[in-house]
């Protein structure tokens, strides 16, 4: 049986390689089948050669007979070169090399999609080579113990596809433990090594093999048969050389996806980085890198921590997904758990599986509860130079869902993050230094009459309105001459302070210039103004200064102005509030004058 099998097979796939020769063989017989050509008649010699004929005309006419180009890739600018003088298995494996190479130079492609074709065109071939019933091909996951069906090729109506099995079971665990080869004719022990078929299928002979690359196992090629015997010792170096060819093919298409992937992230790096240089705020960034990582890794859930300047501490100030008990705002110490392990020396983690740990890992302190719903876990800290800003994190509910690459990938966006932030800040000192005081630490004049621009244009807008005061230190000059400057410049940052303490977040107070000081109390009425400038005005009297000894005291003078009024600039109502200041002034000082049309209230 096995002997007719091989015949059978041998003929055929030569009749495919020469189609006509195959024709004028066939011609010939069919003559020297009805023609004697000199033969007697009734002979034993002619009943012999036609007994002969027809048995090879049978074999011929049964066989396989399929043109080349049903398994061959043929492009119309490289011919595939005819094979000869070599045994059937060969050819075969040339012809795969054949496919492997074009596979790899083809740039037109679907990637995923025509690498999984190319493994079924493979199978297809082994599956006729070795006149088996099925053909699969199972490749085991990066750095997993779990193998993923790839590819099967079978007669069979129903199996079981795009299934996935751990290397400690049935075929894949004899390939594991042998490292090697296996071959079985033996049905009962067939029927438990087999994932892929219902239990009513009655499979006679087995062989499968391991797929190397990097000289470890990282799949195995299985051919079955319904036949006993079907595949025999010879047979193993055989599939043992498609299983090196499948090995060539996924190298050259993990090269391919990689590079594919490095060009994708290339660009998208690029767009990244043109969005990072356009001197964005902080928050800005921050959203930008959450947009960023929903684009390029899965995760379950995303986590971003910032470090809290000369302390030991961070805080959690960006989460999406699964928040547990540490919601935004979560302040956590950095000498516990992962992330403030990230943050305080500065380097990335990988965990495949958080459950395979004797013991829990916490992500943030010690006393969180137990979670092992968020199985893998990944983090890289938000650095510049020697400077750490934080640490980005993200988890899955999958084990293993992270590898290298990720690893990589997550610590080159951080790195660009860290620029990013660093850039941000110096160009928020750039932005303080020219818009704050030195001294005081409020607003300086230019940042004031950007202000009361924006605040009139809102105003006119809205229909709403606002009160300004101006602000002065009542004989300043007296304590500068008396104390020295810097006595004064104790005095200044106390009455900024006073102000600042004294009106709303919303409110805008800045040094307007010398012992001067202005305050923009924003959609306030007049009425309203006057009690803070009153509020204002009392906590000065009574501030102490002491300096050297000495306590001084001093009072301001107000003078208060509404929009919208008379006024329809900037300059009339600058003008409007120091007419009510002076007014303040040469009326004893320590005190309140509210401007309104053609005439001032003294308070």
């Amino acid at each position: 049986m096995r002997f007719f099998s091989n015949i059978r097979r041998i003929i055929g796939t030569w009749a495919a390689y020469h189609q006509k020769t195959t024709l004028l063989i066939l011609t010939v017989f069919a003559l020297y089948s009805y023609f004697h050509f000199g033969l007697e008649v009734g002979s034993w010699m002619l009943t012999a050669w036609r007994i002969f004929a027809i048995a090879l005309l049978l074999l011929l006419l049964f066989s396989p007979l399929e043109p080349k180009d049903t398994y061959l890739v043929e492009t119309k600018e490289t011919p595939q070169p005819e094979i000869a003088d070599k045994p059937e298995n060969e050819k075969d494996v040339d012809i795969i090399r054949e496919l492997s190479e074009e596979y790899y130079l083809k740039t037109k492609r679907d990637t995923v999609k025509d690498y999984k074709l190319f493994l079924s065109k493979i199978l297809s071939i082994v599956k006729r080579t070795f006149a088996a019933h099925s053909a699969v091909i199972y490749l085991r996951d990066q750095g997993t113990s779990l193998l993923r069906q790839m590819c099967i090729v079978s007669d069979e109506e129903h199996v079981m596809e795009d299934k996935q099995y751990m290397q400690d079971e049935y075929i894949f665990k004899e390939i594991f433990e042998r490292n090697s080869s296996f071959l079985s004719n033996e049905a009962e022990e067939i029927k438990s090594l087999l994932p892929y078929y219902p239990e009513s299928v009655n499979i006679l002979s087995l062989l499968a093999a391991p797929v190397y690359i990097n000289d470890e196992i990282s799949g195995v090629l299985i051919v079955d048969g319904l036949e006993y015997n079907t595949f025999s010792g010879d047979d193993i170096h055989f599939i043992e050389t498609y299983g090196g060819i499948i090995a060539e093919t996924i190298v050259n298409y993990n090269n391919l996806l990689e590079f594919e992937n490095s060009t994708r992230l290339f660009s998208f790096f690029y767009e990244v980085s043109r969005g990072l240089n356009s001197n964005l705020k902080f928050e800005e960034i921050l959203d930008l890198l959450l947009s960023v990582m929903q684009n390029i890794i899965h995760y379950d859930r995303l986590t971003i921590s910032a470090y809290e300047t000369g302390s030991d501490q961070a805080k959690i100030i960006r989460i999406v997904g699964q928040v547990d008990d540490f919601p935004e705002g979560t302040v956590f110490p950095l000498d516990e758990g992962l992330t403030g392990w990230i943050i305080r020396k500065r380097k990335p983690i990988l965990i495949y599986d958080l459950e395979k740990d004797d013991h829990f890992i916490p992500r943030y302190t010690s006393k969180e509860k137990i979670n092992y719903n968020l199985r893998s876990f990944l983090g890289a800290p938000i650095s510049y130079h020697d400077i750490c800003f934080g640490a980005v994190t993200v988890e899955n509910y999958k084990p293993d869902s992270y590898q290298e690459h990720h690893k990589k990938l997550l610590v080159m966006l951080a790195n660009n993050f860290g620029v990013a932030l660093e850039r941000s800040h110096a160009l928020q000192e750039l932005e303080q230094h020219a818009t704050t005081d030195g001294l005081t630490k409020l607003h300086n004049y230019r940042m004031f009459m950007q202000r009361i621009y924006e605040e009139i244009e809102r105003a006119v807008r809205y229909n709403s309105n606002f009160t300004l005061l101006m602000l002065d230190i009542d004989h300043f000059k007296r304590v500068n001459d008396q104390y020295g400057h810097l006595a004064g410049d104790k005095i200044l940052t106390q009455i900024a302070a006073s102000i600042k303490n004294n009106t709303r977040n919303v409110d805008f107070a800045c040094r307007y210039g010398g012992e001067e000081f202005a305050v923009i109390l924003v959609e306030t009425g007049l009425e309203k103004a006057l009690l803070t400038a009153e509020r204002i005005r009392k906590n000065i009297e009574h501030l102490d200064s002491n300096f050297k000894g000495n306590t001084i005291h001093v009072t301001v003078s107000i003078g208060a102005v509404e929009f919208p009024n008379s006024s329809k600039d900037v300059e009339s109502l600058i003008l409007e509030a120091d007419k009510a200041l002076y007014r303040a002034k040469s009326e004893g000082r320590n005190r309140i004058v509210a401007y309104k049309e053609k005439s001032e209230t003294i308070i």
